[in-house]
């Protein structure tokens, strides 16, 4: 029937009712809460797809024989569940002396969300045997199950054990656990994921040089799962102005790129920024496509020539090496001067170019830092965080150039986030304050205090860091695993310190899955560090100064690391960037 129709239909059926006659409310005419509703998570409807296996589409349905009988997927779906398929064997724990499934279980069920569902599969090729591992793990997890009482009871009818041998399973499922053989995840957006590494870093064996396996690990992927869905909740409802940066451009070192932003006017309205970012692996997977180490990640904003190159055509001493009788004769060079972000103009120079016919455009530099992120062992990742304290160095909008460096190869896409959280003041001017650099006795020596003038128009002044330790050097294994404590005075009225005590903790990144730590990475992930995780942003923190300072008046701003209370006597290095930001 028409919906109009259909409309009318009932609007002159319920008229013909008499006004001094109640309706009555059936039991079914309210509607009853579901599962989702009842754990206060957002249900997504199921998607029909292709059957492809390839990370990162949508998973399509599928059908499994499993020790309870057939299990379909679009038969079961909920939602606002993730779904774990975990062999006996995935190809990450090949070698290793004890099965997968051995131990571990009631760790595993401690990690769990509540939201998931397992699939445990076995690769071994004869029935019997298969079905042999698969009811003794139903054994081992209904006891499991058991012991956690109520909290275990959430679990006990999503656990699935499939009698199918894992490359058999008709479709991408098969295919998949096949090759690459990792294990599967379906998150929370019906996507394809690999499990990633099971690792557990308190299991090292001398023997076989690594970790040992630890079947909770796969329990990190869930709770990602729920992270990232969130979060894709939190960017649906910001109302921001995205402005594509990178599009899936490759980066291994450097790599460039042309923005037009919107108008200052226009960026005026906002008062927040964010830096969306996803790094991908040049291939189809991750482990073996995605480079294997943890490297530093940046995005710069490019200075641009103050005034146009005006001497491109007027002849000029080129460089001339030194040869056999003849000294080198350097090239020939101009002042200019770049305007930077922030609305500062700094000097530089242009040189002749190698022919002799003119001078190359100024030497503007590339090195004004918007974000900071630390790269994966050897998985891909996704991170969103707030950058608001330098949105002074971009809000002139209009064309600007960046700068993305990292160690790669890695595909790159990248959005800025522009809204606004009805803030009280917004950041409308940054004044760097202190840098890092080799933390050493000499340190602290080395970063005197710096005079600020507050402006007088200032409704709200803030201290802005993004802090990183790094090296592994005597002593305390500094700066990546020790606590370097950085202490900010602010003319004499507060202090703010920023420590890092979770440094060198076993878990300490890995406890970090749930504000996005990308979990189970080929690497030494789980172990905290001075600032920052493999796999992870490293944040802007903002603290409000207002009441410490005086608008109009001069302010003066120490600064000193320490380790243990002392200068630090070895050598190890600290990334930092310290800025005052005025907000009106």
């Amino acid at each position: 029937m028409n919906p109009l129709l259909l409309v009318g239909f009932l609007f002159s059926f319920t008229g013909c009712l008499k006004s001094d006659e109640p309706v009555k409310e059936t039991a079914d005419s309210a509607t009853e809460p579901t599962w989702c509703d009842t754990l206060g998570l957002e249900a997504r409807d199921f998607v029909e797809a292709e059957d492809s296996g390839a990370l990162y589409s949508v998973a399509a349905d599928f059908t499994v024989d499993t020790l309870e009988g057939a299990w379909t997927f679009s038969e079961n779906h909920t939602g606002c569940e993730s779904i774990l398929v975990i062999q006996d064997t995935p190809r990450q724990t090949q070698g290793w002396p004890r099965d997968l499934w051995s131990r571990d279980i009631d760790d595993f069920f401690e990690l769990l969300p509540e939201n998931a569902r397992v699939l445990f599969v076995s690769v071994l090729p004869k029935s019997e045997d298969r079905t042999a591992v698969l009811e003794q793990m139903r054994s081992d997890v209904d006891d499991a199950l058991a012991e956690m009482g109520e909290t275990g009871a959430v679990f006990a009818d999503r656990m699935h054990y499939v009698t199918e041998q894992a490359r058999r399973i008709d479709g991408w499922l098969g295919e998949v656990l096949h090759a690459p053989g990792w294990g599967v995840g379906i998150d929370r957006f019906q996507r394809i994921r690999y499990i990633g590494s099971y690792a557990d870093s308190s299991r090292y064996d001398s023997d076989m040089g690594w970790f040992a396996p630890n079947l909770s690990m796969a329990a990190n992927e869930a709770r990602y799962y729920n992270f990232e869905a969130e979060r894709e909740t939190a960017l649906e409802q910001d109302g921001a102005r995205v402005v594509p940066v990178f599009t899936g451009e490759r980066v291994a070192g450097n790599v460039y790129v042309d923005v037009d932003l919107p108008a200052e006017s226009d960026l005026a309205a906002f008062d927040t920024l964010q830096l969306d970012l996803y790094m991908g692996c040049e291939g189809e997977g991750e482990y073996g496509d995605c480079p294997a180490w943890d490297y530093m990640a940046y995005l710069y904003r490019c200075s641009v020539e103050a005034v146009e190159n005006t001497q491109a055509a007027t002849p000029c001493q080129p460089h001339v090496p030194a040869s056999e009788g003849v000294e080198e004769i350097p090239a020939e060079t101009l002042e200019c001067s770049c305007n930077a972000p922030g609305g500062v103009v700094e000097p530089a120079t242009q040189t002749c170019n190698t022919e002799g016919t003119g001078f190359e455009d100024c030497a503007c530099a590339c090195d004004t830092e918007i974000g900071r992120w630390i790269t994966t062992y050897h998985r891909e990742g996704r991170w969103v965080h707030d950058v608001s304290a330098v949105l002074p160095y971009v809000d002139d909008g209009g064309a600007q150039r960046y700068r993305f460096n990292t160690t790669g190869p890695y595909e790159l896409k990248m959005d800025m986030r522009f809204s606004s959280s009805t803030k009280e003041a917004r950041p409308q001017e940054v004044l760097p304050l202190f840098t890092g650099g080799t933390i050493n006795p000499d340190y602290n020596t080395n970063h005197p205090p710096v005079t600020v003038s507050i402006p007088s128009d200032a409704t709200k002044v803030e201290l802005a860091t993004v802090i990183s330790g790094h090296g592994m050097n005597d002593p305390g294994n500094c700066a990546e695993f020790c606590n370097i404590t950085h202490h900010f005075n602010i003319d004499g009225q507060g202090e703010i310190e920023r420590s890092f005590p979770e440094a060198g903790g076993t878990l300490d990144c890995m406890d970090q899955v749930d504000r996005g730590t990308v979990p189970n990475q080929y690497g030494t992930w789980w172990y905290g560090r001075n600032g920052w995780c493999p796999g992870k942003d490293v944040p802007t923190v903002s603290t409000d100064i207002t009441d410490w300072v005086t608008p109009g008046s001069d302010a003066t701003i120490s600064y000193e690391a320490l380790f243990n209370g002392s200068d630090y006597t070895g050598s190890a290095t600290i990334l930092m960037r310290s800025y005052a930001v005025f907000s009106r």
